[in-house]
């Protein structure tokens, strides 16, 4: 991969390391088990990928804090929208002055 990278003057020095290792963790974003993609990838045991499932993309993180906010702060209780609502009344034996 790198003869080849070099040779097509690539933007970039690719190796076969890089390429496994981009293809491993797409697949770990992607959702796939661990034995899974150590069965593309070649590895004998889960152990062997770790190094690549613990890398947490910016929206996984910001999913992770929406879940911790949301547990910590109380939610609003949802009026609802059917329900009578309590109308002021004026006392018959009341008169309203004019401005």
């Amino acid at each position: 991969m790198g003869v080849l990278s070099d040779t097509l003057k690539l933007s970039y020095h690719y190796t076969n390391h890089c390429i496994r290792a981009t293809g491993m963790t797409l697949l770990n974003k992607k959702g796939f088990e661990a034995c899974h993609i150590c069965t593309v990838s070649s590895h004998k045991n889960e152990s062997m990928i770790r190094n690549y499932a613990v890398k947490c993309s910016d929206a996984k993180k910001h999913q992770i804090s929406e879940s911790l906010a949301s547990a910590l702060v109380p939610k609003k209780p949802k009026l609802d929208e059917n329900a009578p609502t309590a109308q002021p009344t004026i006392p018959e034996n009341v008169e309203l002055e004019e401005m």
